[in-house]
């Protein structure tokens, strides 16, 4: 490719670059560097030709032994570091847009072992039509599966992940650790809230030990093409709520998960306003939890049940009735072996007669009663009438 000089670009007060052009009119920046970058400077230009998120290299010239000079394209926009400053304010499907392409252009180079190791809000810029574009690979390198850390300590303070600093090697997952980092300050300026619905992905990749964080960019994508109508902002309505109560940024944080839907979040919520113990919350937070399963958890703290009895019952494979039968055999001090034959019964009762909602509500009262359960199958077969058999049980209930 034939490029001409046609004149110079200083970006910032100290970067200056002489600006090329080809013969189509197309611009382009001069880049200097090693001569030793040259090998990951290549793989990077042919990892672009694919990704459009990623800022092109198009061409390499060897200045002498030790320098070499290299041409990337010359883009009209405005850094994420711009936007933040200016606090602009970018409505919530541009932004999660935004967010999962800086996704797709970490996949690519991370699918060919390619580390960027500097991302970070100045490093990605959004262009006029809304693409965005991952630049500056100047400590970029390529993963070595057999060093044990850094030979170089390079990065940005306050976006490098902690290994960046010679504790460890870097991988795919020190990426991820300085994505979430800039998210979250992208997320805490351009609209209000928006940070909430990405919480549990800005934690996550911000966790300070490695092996706690996404194990690649491909979870954190899998997470941003769910496609929930209505979800966020219900969501963000319970979360609203939660913060007009006076419930703290670090409770927030907790109930703020993309994995709960408003009624989790709003059983949580409540959990929080009732000050129960974080170490019952901790358990409550299990996502294959529904919100009447999280409830019986919180319930048997308000009964006074203690931890390790809160854990007994508290599994995602018992469902809330089966929960409630064991939460009220604790409490009654029942044996182990009668919450278990209680439900049993219970669940046999229900899978071999065909009832209705409220006929199963009404049995289940009788037993949380703690009434005999071979005098509740009686009064079920003998009592037809759904208030009728709840007046026999609440009979039955105080001659006991």
């Amino acid at each position: 490719m034939k490029l001409k000089l046609v004149g110079n670009y200083t970006y910032g007060k100290t970067k200056n670059f002489r600006v090329f052009e080809n013969d189509k009119g197309v611009k382009y920046l001069e880049k200097t560097t090693s001569i030793n970058n040259y090998e990951i400077l290549k793989t990077i230009s042919d990892i672009s030709i694919e990704n459009e998120n990623l800022l092109s290299i198009i061409a390499f010239n060897k200045k002498d032994e030790e320098t070499l000079n290299y041409y990337i394209e010359f883009l009209e926009g405005k850094t994420l570091e711009q936007i933040i400053f200016k606090k602009e304010l970018i409505s919530f499907d541009d932004a999660k847009k935004i967010i999962l392409q800086i996704c797709l252009a970490l996949k690519a180079l991370h699918d060919q072992e390619v580390l960027h190791r500097d991302i970070k809000p100045a490093n990605i810029m959004l262009l006029d039509d809304n693409i965005i574009k991952v630049i500056d690979f100047d400590i970029s390198r390529k993963y070595d599966v057999e060093k044990e850390r850094d030979t170089t300590l390079l990065g940005t303070p306050g976006y490098a992940a902690p290994e960046q600093y010679g504790f460890t090697q870097t991988d795919s997952r020190s990426d991820i650790y300085s994505f979430g980092i800039t998210i979250e300050e992208f997320l805490n300026t351009c609209g209000e809230d928006y940070k909430y619905n990405f919480m549990n992905i800005i934690e996550k990749a911000k966790a300070l030990d490695i092996n706690d964080r996404f194990n690649n960019i491909d979870e954190i994508i899998i997470i941003l093409q769910k496609d929930n109508p209505g979800y966020f902002s219900n969501q963000l309505n319970q979360i609203n709520d939660a913060k007009a109560k006076g419930l703290t940024e670090e409770q927030i944080k907790y109930i703020a998960n993309i994995n709960f839907n408003a009624k989790q979040i709003g059983v949580l919520k409540h959990t929080f306003l009732e000050n129960v113990d974080l170490e019952v919350i901790k358990i409550m937070l299990h996502k294959e939890f529904s919100s009447k399963q999280m409830w019986q958890i919180k319930r048997g703290f308000l009964d006074g049940l203690s931890l390790r009895q809160i854990k007994e019952y508290a599994k995602p494979f018992y469902n809330q009735d089966e929960m409630a039968i064991y939460r009220y055999g604790l409490i009654n001090n029942k044996t182990i072996k009668s919450i278990y034959n209680d439900m049993h019964v219970f669940n046999q009762l229900i899978n071999e007669e065909v009832m209705s909602k409220e006929r199963i509500q009404i049995i289940k009262f009788g037993l949380l009663s703690g009434i005999d359960f071979k005098r509740i199958i009686e009064l079920n077969k003998e009592v037809k009438d759904d208030e009728e058999l709840k007046l026999s049980l609440e009979k039955v209930d105080k001659n006991d």
